[in-house]
């Protein structure tokens, strides 16, 4: 088929769990009108979060910046060489905590991980720095139908931006705990079969929500050669100000914005 193409796109995350669900996530934008995303996960390197004070950041600097140039140098440099249709995500999640310093951790991961991609530059455009937020749980709410069929709950829709709620897995097995005794939440197996259901068009349903995973989305549409349009608020959205930079073709004026307030 002329003109097709197959892209390949790794999610390099800091959560060992994430790692078994996070393709079936994205499962909807594997395939487009002129070729198909593979999407797999990889664990990277356990969660890092930058250090604010100077005597903690002398004393386990070189424990964190090893961790981060042994998964770049095993993992990410490697698949990126494989081919220039291979592209690579680190996939954070940015919780409590970690908000007031957003900025900071993406630019901490982005230097030190193209400090080693420099040796290539081509491969740096292929590679990107994202967040969950507060995590990828978050985002079940905005399905909450998939959540009820799953876990039993009777979850229905949430006000406000979902990438606001402080405590999302918090809430979850919150929510699940009162169904009856000893029910648990399990981000494993009831995420698992949460992201197989999950309508990634509905969780980004609403233009002004979500701006960190949209941004992601449309990086990813980027690797796929698309044009942004009405598919998940990609033309018209609010994107995340911070991860926006990495987008070839900028959001419309007034829509790259800061993160909303927690509830």
């Amino acid at each position: 088929m002329s003109g097709w193409r197959q892209v390949h796109l790794r999610l390099f995350v800091t959560g060992q769990g994430e790692e078994t669900f996070l393709a079936s996530f994205f499962r909807q934008l594997r395939h487009f009108e002129s070729g198909e995303v593979i999407i797999t996960a990889e664990y990277a390197f356990p969660q890092i979060t930058v250090p604010t004070n100077a005597k903690k950041l002398a004393k386990n600097g070189r424990e964190v910046l090893e961790k981060i140039d042994k998964a770049t140098i095993k993992k990410i440099r490697p698949w990126l060489l494989i081919s220039t249709q291979h592209y690579a995500v680190l996939v954070d999640d940015l919780e409590t905590g970690r908000r007031t310093v957003a900025e900071t951790q993406f630019n901490f991961y982005r230097e030190q991980i193209h400090r080693i991609l420099d040796t290539k530059p081509e491969i740096k455009n292929r590679f990107s720095v994202h967040f969950f937020v507060n995590m990828v749980e978050a985002y079940y709410f905005n399905h909450p139908e998939v959540v009820n069929d799953v876990c039993g709950t009777s979850l229905t829709a949430q006000p406000g931006d979902v990438e606001n709620i402080r405590h999302p897995k918090g809430r979850l097995k919150e929510l699940v705990s009162q169904l009856e005794r000893g029910r648990k939440f399990d981000e494993m197996v009831d995420g698992t079969a949460i992201a197989k259901k999950l309508d990634l068009q509905k969780v980004l349903d609403n233009s002004e929500h979500c701006r960190a995973l949209r941004t992601l989305v449309a990086w990813i549409w980027e690797a796929m050669g698309r044009k942004r349009g009405e598919e998940y608020q990609l033309q018209k959205g609010h994107y995340w100000e911070v991860t926006a930079s990495q987008l070839k073709e900028p959001p419309l004026e007034g829509h790259s914005l800061p993160l909303g307030d927690e509830v």
